[in-house]
């Protein structure tokens, strides 16, 4: 059964009660020359200076300097050495279960020899392998008692630093008050000193407080100036760790280009490295897993969901060996102290039984097979609860679709009625004129037939021809009406095929004309033409491209007439339509002096889905599907907005 964080410091109590003659022993250690001591103690200082630069290297110094102090007998300088070795566990290996058992035979050799200052050091090392472990709740523990300690005794660099991870405990856990209670100590520092790892610490910390909160913007502001502060480049874990922080802020404010990008550089920084594992890769592999979904690219998807699981699963497996690994460490440092104890009283120092060790090594062999026999329940149970979130998961996708298909089938039909409606209204005008001129036309005839007098007859003739002129004039127009209707019907029609631009340009913004004052009989607005006259004809899909600019014509004339209505005769709306030929490609943009874009959607305009007009008004598919039919032409489709005075979106079409 995994053992939880409250009864395994009961155990240490207990164990620390029944064992006070050992401690007390313990503090008895062989005569030491203050030469030797100092010699010692600044070996490891420089030691634990340059444990970051060369671990593995640093790391074999250390266990020659253990052995030395075995030799002489000076149990502070040992338990240095199992202090460092501890951290360097921490800091390049991840080796969480073996740095917890130096760090915690570290801690019982300071308590015993009363170094209180140096004892809080190894809790404040025991919290952060906690935090790390996601043991919120037991690295609050060690951070408190270590920052009692530090305050105490003026250590006030590591005051402030437990604070500050006292604080990142408290935001994972929800306690805000508790942990700006933690920054504020740590403030008190920073403010008072140019120390880069300070200040850093500070900012991420803060960044996490409101992340936790989902106040996104001010979270991404904190932990964009922890990193550029950010001066310990060897340290791999804390650059994921930033950038894996900021992904997530950015993924849940909306902006998931910049998501993509830091999330990626967490991938990229663990491949470049072969690091594969850490908190901030968890969160990457999660936060693009989300974002490939979103965009469709399901097979991307479904790899990052899958390292996402496996890390997972292995942050699992790993807190499990690491509460083992506690209680395995419990069991060896008892040993050790009573080898001591034994040494040191000259009293049957050799003397382990058979009977003792085999006792031993049997029970250890139960312990094993049972915690075996649980990890094995455990990993199980996971499967089968992974099948079913799948399977819901699957489902949801699916439902996802139908209703997804449902609303392009809604948007379709909404805008071919706005469409008819447009063209109905517009063709009636020249209908009317043909009639009304076909009637006076018949009543000159009538009058040409009764007429005797020769000039008259002439002056008849003129008006007949004037109005046969007329009907022939609005006949072509309703003519060219129905034209412009069938060329737009044929969206059945996928094949590319050459196609004139500014032909294109013209004809829609025609009937997006029409359909306007359907919905507004006074809207007017002007129309400043700049088209390139020498355009080459390209292969495009000519329905589809229409309906991108018949929806971005639409908006804008919306957003102009919203205009009108609030600023009144003070307000020409224009419109200004520009092809021209950059390179290789054509450039169709748009510009209308309307209301424009709010600078806190703009980012999510081609979101599907996402509508600012009324229910009923809109099912924010439109502009998404304009992105998704100009990416579909290997184009781009950009937008560049100010509120309150103009929008400006630039079609880009690959020759």
């Amino acid at each position: 059964m995994v053992i939880k964080s409250k009864y395994f410091f009961i155990l240490i109590s207990y164990s620390i009660f029944n064992f006070q003659q050992l401690n007390t022993c313990l503090a008895v250690e062989t005569k030491v020359s203050e030469f030797d001591k100092n010699r010692i103690d600044s070996s490891f200082s420089i030691l634990e200076v340059n444990l970051i630069v060369n671990i593995d290297s640093v790391v074999k110094v250390i266990k020659q300097q253990i052995l030395e102090c075995e030799a002489i007998g000076y149990q502070p300088g040992i338990a240095k050495g199992y202090y460092l070795i501890g951290k360097s566990n921490i800091m390049g290996a991840f080796n969480y279960p073996l740095a917890f058992e130096y760090l915690f035979k570290a801690q019982r050799i300071y308590e015993s020899n009363n170094l209180i200052n140096e004892s809080a050091k190894c809790n404040m090392q025991l919290g952060l392998i906690n935090y790390l472990q996601r043991n919120f709740g037991g690295a609050e523990i060690y951070f408190e008692s270590a920052g009692k300690v530090f305050a105490q005794t003026g250590d006030l660099n590591r005051w402030r630093r437990t604070s500050y991870l006292y604080s990142l405990c408290a935001s994972e856990k929800g306690e805000f008050e508790n942990a700006d209670r933690a920054l504020k100590i740590a403030r008190k520092f920073v403010s008072s000193t140019n120390d880069s790892t300070a200040n850093r610490e500070y900012n991420y910390g803060r960044g996490v407080y409101f992340a936790r909160q989902n106040q996104n913007d001010s979270a991404i502001f904190y932990f964009l100036v922890a990193a550029n502060r950010y001066s310990q480049k060897g340290d791999i874990f804390g650059a994921q760790l930033f950038d894996a922080e900021i992904a997530a802020a950015y993924y849940k404010k909306g902006d998931y280009k910049s998501a993509r990008k830091y999330a990626m550089e967490v991938v990229k920084l663990n491949h470049l490295n072969n690091i594969m594992r850490g908190i901030g890769l968890i969160s990457a592999h999660h936060v693009l897993y989300k974002l490939d979904l979103q965009d469709k690219n399901y097979k991307a998807a479904a790899s990052h969901l899958n390292e996402y699981i496996l890390l997972k699963d292995s942050l699992m497996n790993e807190n499990q060996t690491f509460e083992l690994a506690s209680i395995k460490s419990q069991y060896e440092i008892t040993k050790a102290e009573q080898e001591n104890k034994l040494i040191m009283a000259k009293q049957k120092a050799l003397q382990f039984s058979a009977t003792q060790k085999q006792r031993f090594l049997k029970n250890l062999f139960i312990v094993g097979c049972f915690s075996l026999a649980i990890i094995i329940l455990i990993l199980v149970f996971n499967n089968i609860l992974k099948k079913r979130k799948n399977k819901e998961l699957a489902g949801s996708l699916e439902k996802l679709k139908a209703t997804q298909d449902q609303l392009i089938r809604q948007e379709k039909l909404a805008s071919m009625g706005k469409l008819s409606a447009g063209i109905a209204h517009e063709i009636r005008n020249p209908l009317n004129f043909i009639t009304n001129f076909s009637e006076l036309s018949l009543e000159l005839i009538g009058e040409l037939r009764d007429s005797k007098d020769e000039n008259e007859k002439v002056n008849l003739i003129s008006d007949i021809q004037e109005s046969t002129v007329k009907i022939l004039e609005h006949g072509r127009r309703a003519d060219k009406i129905v034209k412009n209707m069938l060329d737009h019907s044929r969206s059945a029609k996928l094949e590319k095929e050459f196609t004139n631009i500014n032909a294109l340009c013209e004809n829609n913004l025609s009937m997006a004309i029409t359909g306007m004052r359907t919905q507004s009989e006074d809207f007017s607005c002007k129309v400043k033409r700049l088209f390139e006259s020498d355009l080459p004809e390209i292969k495009i899909i000519e329905a589809d491209m229409g309906r991108v600019l018949l929806n971005i014509y639409n908006n804008a004339f919306h957003a102009m007439d919203e205009k009108k209505k609030k600023l009144g005769a003070s307000y020409s709306p224009l419109l200004t339509l520009t092809t021209i030929k950059s390179e290789n490609t054509i450039l169709i943009k748009i510009h209308d002096n309307g209301g424009g874009i709010p600078e806190n959607i703009k980012g999510r305009i081609f979101e599907p889905f996402f509508t600012t007009k009324s229910t009923g008004n809109g099912t924010g598919l439109g502009l998404s599907i304009c992105n998704e039919i100009v990416k579909f032409h290997h184009g781009d489709l950009l937008v560049d907005s100010v509120e309150g005075e103009y929008s400006d979106f630039t079609i880009s079409i690959p020759i």
